[in-house]
Parts: C-alpha cells; structure tokens; sequence
C-alpha cells in the first residue's frame, strides 16, 4: 500500500462526506457501502472475502458488523453506525465486554467518518484504552492517514500496532514566502478559480500552454508539470529548493524514514515527495506558477 494512494482514498471519502451528508446519514448501509467499506479495502482489509472479513459475526448474543481475521482468528470487532451517529453510546460499550469476553484484542467503532480504535485488555478505564481516533471532516488528509495505518492490516495483524506521528514536511504551504500571501486571480480560460478544489475528483489529464499531458494520478500530475518546467530552464528550475525544502530536496535521503512517495523530478537530480493531500498538491503548483510567472495548468477531472 503506497501512502498516496490512501491519501487519495481517504481525500475520496472526504468529498464524499462533503457531497453526500445529508443522503449517507439515513441510515447505516449507504454509510458502509460508501464510506466504511472503501476505507477498510484500501487498508488492505478485503470486506468481500470472509477470510479477511466477517459480516454480522456473532459475539455471544451481539451480532457484530464486521470482525477483521488473522489467521482465521478474530483479531478486531468493528461497531459500524450511521453517519452522523454518536460512537458513545450503551451498544458500543456491549461490543466491548463481548470483544472482552471472546478474545479479540482490539474493537473500532465508527460512523464512516469519525473512527475510534481502542485496546481491549488493557488494564484502565474505557478513555484510557483508546488507541487511536480521526474524523475525515475535521482533519486535514495526511493526519487521517497517519491515524488511520493503525488498522492497515500487516500493523494490526502484528499484535501491536505501531503508533503514528505528524509528518514534518517543512514549513505548511500557506507559509511559503510570499508564494501564497495573495494568490493572483488566473483568468478562467487559463486555470484554476481560487476556490476551486481537487478533493474526491480523479485526474486523466492537464493541458499546460497548448500541450496536453496525460497522467492518472496527482502526484503524477505535480512531478510532471515540474518536470516540463524543468526542461525549459534546469538551472533556473533549482529555485524550487527554497520553495519548501520538505517537499522538494537535492537529497532522496533527506526526507522522513516514513516517505515513500518519494520522485526524481527528470534527471535534474531534485526530489519531490508527493505524499500531500491534492489540496496541498495544488497550492504547491499555484505557489510554482506564481513563481515563475506562468499560466495555471488546467487539469482534465472526472
């Protein structure tokens, strides 16, 4: 699983939400469908193959949503709800003495968009068992991300999933100097409106001063586009560096041990890590257009 790619499913999921309160909130079956099970397929949680996952699993006389297997054992309960729901109520509780009482070590519960994962035998109070909690319409995309690889499936199977950290990518994009202060207003037929947004769309194509590139994803998107700007001008292309030196680097090993999504940009020996929500991925752009002094890229969306 390449962390951007969950960045991506989980920016889908965003959107989702955004597009699709009111509808998702009815009742519990549209939010497992639309919200729960995409999430859970992305962390490699297959919930079409009953050797990965279990639906309605009995836990003594509670019917359980969803149990996470390893091995062919119960490793996770998950208590689903419908969006909108509270996680804290007397069923959840009922969930977690039966998770108790049956062995399995770790129960979640979730609305779709607020998730909560607590350690069963741990020895404290309920609150002081919780292992991990985000809520897709609250936080930014890489902070859901990094919540969220508790339950990717080699972490969870191991017995002890690891804790995450805050990624440090250098200064937040909003602070790049004099980049983003005050955006300039790009004519429509050139490019982006400033309040148009990329969460929950998918990419085929940009066209960039007449020519048209295709690219399936974001980040392929961003290291193309700095990739045609380089082979204009490599020399002066290097000021990206002081752009925001978390993002790009001369250094592949200057980056976190966590970056994955890790991209030569050409062969000009500059690296870029694209494992930034797309939001991120357009400011970026904007900040490099700005820059340079060129026209905003127009992105072909589904």
């Amino acid at each position: 699983m390449a962390l951007e790619d969950l960045t991506e499913a989980i920016e889908t999921l965003q959107g989702m939400i955004g597009r699709h309160r009111d509808y998702l909130s009815e009742n519990e079956t549209r939010t497992r469908q639309v919200l729960i099970d995409p999430l859970l397929k992305e962390l490699g949680w297959n919930v079409s193959d009953p050797d990965i996952v279990q639906l309605e699993y009995k836990v003594k006389q509670k019917w359980a949503d969803y149990v996470l297997m390893w091995n062919g054992k119960p490793i996770a309960v998950i208590e689903a709800k419908r969006l909108g729901s509270s996680l804290e109520d007397n069923e959840t509780t009922q969930v977690h003495i039966y998770a108790n009482q049956n062995g399995i070590p770790y129960m979640i519960v979730t609305d779709g968009d607020k998730w909560e994962m607590y350690e069963v035998f741990k020895p404290v109070a309920l609150e002081e068992r919780l292992l991990m909690e985000f809520q897709l319409s609250k936080q930014p995309s890489h902070e859901c991300v990094l919540q969220a690889l508790r339950i990717w499936k080699p972490n969870l199977a191991s017995g002890s999933p690891k804790e995450t950290m805050k990624p440090v990518l250098g200064p937040p994009l909003d602070k790049i100097e004099g980049a983003l202060a005050a955006p300039p207003v790009p004519d429509p037929a050139v490019g982006l409106k400033p309040d148009e947004t990329w969460i929950g769309k998918k990419i085929s194509a940009f066209t960039f001063n007449g020519e048209t590139y295709e690219v399936k994803k974001w980040s392929k998107f961003l290291v193309k586009f700095c990739e045609i700007l380089s082979k204009d001008d490599t020399l002066q292309f290097r000021e990206v560096l002081k752009l925001n030196p978390g993002i790009f680097s001369e250094r592949r090993d200057s980056f976190p041990s966590w970056a994955r999504s890790i991209n030569e940009i050409g062969k000009t020996g500059i690296y870029v890590h694209t494992g930034i929500n797309n939001d991120d991925k357009r400011e970026l752009i904007k900040a490099i257009v700005e820059h340079f002094g060129l026209n905003m890229p127009v992105p072909h969306t589904d």
